[in-house]
């Protein structure tokens, strides 16, 4: 049974420190089957107006609406550029509205809805908001993915292999591993570009994490998450995926399409003495053991070496990683499409009519 203290090692104590293959492997192989269950979602979704709009926004929405109050003021700072922010229910689902840009400025919409949670069942209850509030715009939505670990520990390891083997081919800036300690779960945000963003990070339930904080207690880990954050910046991408609005965003809906060619699991080869070896594994930083994002180490030695694509290769060992996560994706999307057809409406034909 191998532990991820097995594999991280102070300079101090050896340096530099390196293991064999066939460790690192059942390492790889120990965690991967430790996970207990996979889970890819819809996580928050902001909806926003069209700027035409001319109606009194709190009149019409409190006829939609039940259970409307003013939200607490750390809610507010999800979007600062609001003057007002109600807290309110749709269907049993809470949802938060916010109302009266500070600014008028033509492009802002005159309202934007935030629903931080999506119920179990998305399709139907984006149907009912769609038919009851239509022209709504996507202005942004996140695609997660959760693997639940038996433990903490694991759930670190976890973490610590996705962040090893993580490849974004079109991202040449990368954030690091931020808020890594014993104590708080660990986090490493990775942005493509104005309007995608990935997450890799330790995460327990809900309601495990505390009122108004943004992070959780190590003791309470018991999955990591990665999570992509699509944002509509100038539109050009929703028009030509035909996502731009909600009912559009409803039928057309492809992860798959989205995702595509975002990220792969790589290493480097270890039969060239220009790139880090994979068995070279992990490095202490500032007191706190960091992992070095396989990403982050691409970028650097670029700059030193010019093309790295000779010197990369698909990740060995995490194949059962690999398949996880693209079946649960695709999985996702199937579930999507039954779930259309569940309501009676035929996805084919209606993707045809919205091109």
């Amino acid at each position: 049974m191998y532990q991820l203290s097995d594999f991280v090692k102070s300079p101090q104590v050896l340096t530099p420190y390196w293991i064999y293959n066939q460790n690192l492997l059942n390492f790889y192989a120990e965690t991967i089957d430790d996970i207990t269950s996979v889970l890819s979602f819809l996580h928050k979704l902001v909806l926003s107006s069209v700027q035409s709009e001319e109606f009194d926004c709190y009149a019409k929405l409190k006829k939609i609406f039940t259970d409307l109050h003013q939200a607490l003021d750390r809610v507010k700072e999800h979007h600062p550029h609001y003057k007002t922010c109600l807290c309110g229910t749709f269907r049993g689902t809470t949802l938060l509205i916010f109302m009266h840009p500070k600014k008028s400025k033509r492009f802002m919409p005159k309202f934007l809805i935030e629903v931080p949670s999506l119920p179990a069942d998305p399709v139907k209850w984006l149907m009912e908001l769609d038919n009851v509030l239509p022209n709504l715009r996507i202005s942004s939505f996140e695609f997660a993915t959760d693997y639940f670990c038996s433990s903490p520990a694991k759930a670190r390891a976890l973490c610590w292999i996705f962040i090893k083997n993580l490849f974004f081919p079109w991202k040449r800036k990368v954030g690091g591993v931020v808020r890594f300690n014993d104590h708080y779960n660990q986090f490493y945000q990775v942005a493509f570009s104005k309007n995608l963003y990935a997450k890799v990070y330790e995460r327990g339930s809900d309601d495990t994490k505390g009122k108004g904080k943004y992070y959780w207690n190590f003791v309470h880990v018991d999955r990591v998450r990665i999570e992509f954050t699509f944002r509509r910046a100038n539109g050009d991408k929703f028009r030509k995926l035909r996502i731009d609005t909600l009912r559009n965003f409803i039928f057309n809906l492809n992860i798959h399409s989205l995702l595509h060619n975002a990220f792969k699991f790589c290493t480097f080869k270890d039969n060239s003495s220009k790139v880090p070896s994979p068995k070279k594994f992990f490095l202490k930083i500032d007191d706190e053991l960091r992992p070095v994002p396989f990403h982050a180490e691409c970028l650097q030695l670029k700059k030193v070496i010019g093309d790295i694509y000779k010197f990369r290769r698909k990740s060995v060992g995490i194949k059962g990683l690999e398949y996880l996560t693209y079946l649960y994706m695709s999985r996702f999307g199937y579930n999507w499409k039954a779930n259309l057809k569940q309501l009676g409406i035929d996805y084919s034909i209606q993707t045809n009519a919205a091109i």
